[in-house]
């Protein structure tokens, strides 16, 4: 097999100059439209066409700031040969320096096996739209992203694109009639964009699948709960979120936004429109954020519209459109990592919260919520110091922000919508050199005794990993990292091409991944590491798990009578002997959820 020298790999690997590489890709539209892109070279050899920068709606600059976009179609001969400009951003969540990016930012790019020339100029690949994490409020789809190789020469054709972010992207104030939510409308007018034009690039409009990484995720979820998005897409994968996470809404928009103004000193909405976009970011640290379970949120995020209002895409929160069956039922891969955002949050003490949950005019509700976490997590540090009661802020933590919104997502799909699709449900365990986050991002910041992967890890085993160049160059060294990634990526490319991960085995796959939806009584999931597992899924001892379930249950629909019965039990039981009991004495079984 030829392995090419790599020297680059931001946005694709870069090729030595050749004859071939010279001719450009084009993909014709039609009515005097097209579009010219350059070929590129996985790094195993195989060639493609990468089209970079492609406009997909009008440029959301001057008049056209905090309006939802305009889909554009292609006109006239349009080079694709350039990444276009990332959206506004700050270059940090928490101690930014500086913005970046500029507001002329919705551009897409599309890699497609298909290539002027080939054998199979006929053939329509499966589609793969990517959607990019970063808290609604940074990055781009090149910030995980250091190749396509791999999904290429699985004959997938993929998609990713920019949204509006922060401030430009979820701003909303009905005083100056800006709706809001304009980076979820970015998503819809893209996803409408790869419907109507993808197939010119080689790709099948009847096979799209979209997929999203956190906030890509929440995104993922809420595309399969809006009407508006009907129909635009054939499967989803859902990596690490779901609409009910907290940082999927904000529910109190108006109580961050007269400080954010303030903060600016602007006034007026012609103020507001006339401002340099760098001016909108620079605005005290303090105030850029709100916290939901001690982690620190941006307070531009999607929100609730008026459904009078032009336009408008969200008009209920999340708590409530989970309850409604999905308007589009396709076949669902999702799932987290390991230890998600733990080991980041061991040294926490204490629960924190704003009022981003509809039962926040109670001021007793919180208080005894407080109170119960804080018997809950003594009286766990006594019976389970090695267990439960083990950090146990930090497990709590993760749970109301990344588990317990996937697990109370598919508990509605799976119980009570009894969803008609597939779905595919499983744990990113693998703790290799592959991994962003836990080897570099993070690193220095974390318990290192925790294994297994973090937030983000596992998209260094589906799109080529920020190591590449080393791994290329001492493939034996990381012999276990590329056995896994080429596994999972061959378990992708199934499931974007069939709906199901392992239609069969084959020399990578050597477990079948049962649908969690079966008519097992117990659901399963796979545990994807080094050798693959499937398990079965079952939170019924989970003492976090049912904790927070209760508590999330009185946070937003207004159910607290099983917060009051555990906080009595918890009571209780720290009054007695404590040598034989147990976490779960706590939860009857009929009250497992």
């Amino acid at each position: 097999m030829c392995i090419l020298v790599v020297i680059g790999v931001l946005g694709g690997l870069l090729l030595a100059t050749g004859q071939e590489e010279r001719k450009p890709c084009t993909v014709n539209f039609g009515e005097n439209s097209s579009g010219v892109g350059v070929l590129n070279r996985t790094f195993n050899g195989i060639v493609y066409c990468e089209y970079l920068g492609i406009r997909y709606a009008e440029p959301p600059v001057g008049v056209q700031r905090f309006k939802n976009p305009t889909l554009r179609a292609p006109n006239g001969t349009e080079e694709y040969t350039n990444l276009g400009s990332i959206c506004p951003q700050l270059d940090a969540l928490g101690h930014a320096t500086k913005v970046l990016g500029e507001e002329d930012c919705l551009f897409m790019n599309v890699y497609s096996p298909a290539v002027p020339g080939g054998n199979d100029t006929v053939r329509k690949y499966p589609v793969l739209v990517y959607i990019h994490g970063g808290s609604y409020a940074i990055w781009s789809p090149q910030t995980d992203m250091f190749g396509v190789d791999l999904l290429i020469e699985s004959g997938i054709l993929i998609v990713s694109f920019n949204y509006r972010l922060f401030v430009l992207g979820f701003l909303r104030h009905p005083e100056f009639n800006i709706t809001g939510n304009f980076g979820l409308k970015d998503q819809l007018v893209a996803m409408q964009w790869v419907q109507r034009y993808v197939a010119p690039f080689g790709g099948d409009p009847s096979n799209i699948t979209v997929m999203g990484q956190s906030v890509g995720a929440h995104s993922v979820t809420y595309h399969m709960h809006l009407e508006p998005f009907r129909g635009l897409f054939h499967r989803a994968i859902a990596m690490s979120g779901s609409l009910l996470a907290p940082s999927a809404m904000i529910y109190v928009p108006e109580n961050f936004t007269r400080t954010y103004l303030e903060s600016i000193h602007l006034t007026s909405y012609d103020q507001l429109m006339e401002a340099p976009f760098k001016e909108l970011f620079l605005f005290p640290p303090t105030n850029r954020r709100f916290v939901f379970a001690t982690i620190g949120l941006p307070i531009f995020l999607p929100t609730m519209e008026n459904a009078n209002e032009l336009g408008a895409l969200l008009t209920k929160p999340s708590h409530e459109l989970i309850l409604e069956e999905p308007v589009n039922q396709v076949p669902l891969m999702i799932g987290m990592t390991a230890t998600e955002f733990t080991p980041h949050f061991t040294e926490e003490m204490l629960f924190c919260a704003d009022d981003n949950f509809p039962n926040r005019g109670n001021v007793t509700v919180l208080q005894m919520v407080r109170k119960l976490i804080a018997k809950a997590a003594l009286l766990a540090r006594k019976i389970e110091p090695q267990g439960a009661g083990r950090h146990f802020y930090g497990k709590l933590t993760d749970m109301a922000n990344m588990y317990f919104p996937v697990k109370r997502l598919l508990k509605e799909l799976r119980e009570v919508h009894r969803y008609r699709a597939p779905i595919f449900y499983y744990r990113f365990e693998y703790d290799g050199r592959f991994g962003k986050y836990k080897n570099m991002f993070y690193k220095g910041e974390l318990d290192e005794s925790y294994g297994g992967a973090m937030h983000g890890d596992d998209l260094g085993y589906l799109f080529s990993p920020y190591v590449v160049k080393q791994a290329l160059a001492n493939r034996s060294a990381f012999e276990t990292e590329w056995k896994v990634t080429e596994r999972n990526v061959e378990q992708f490319s199934n499931f974007v091409k069939f709906g199901n991960p392992t239609p069969g085995k084959s020399d990578n796959i050597n477990v079948l991944w049962p649908a969690f939806n079966s008519n097992l009584s117990t659901p399963q999931l796979l545990n994807i590491n080094d050798e693959n597992e499937v398990r079965e899924d079952d939170d019924r001892w989970n003492f976090i798990y049912q904790l927070w379930s209760r508590i999330h249950e009185c946070l937003f629909y207004y159910d607290c009578s099983p917060v009051e019965d555990l906080l009595d039990k918890v009571e209780r039981l720290s009054s007695g002997s404590l040598s034989s009991v147990k976490l779960e004495d706590l939860f009857d079984d009929e009250n497992m959820t």
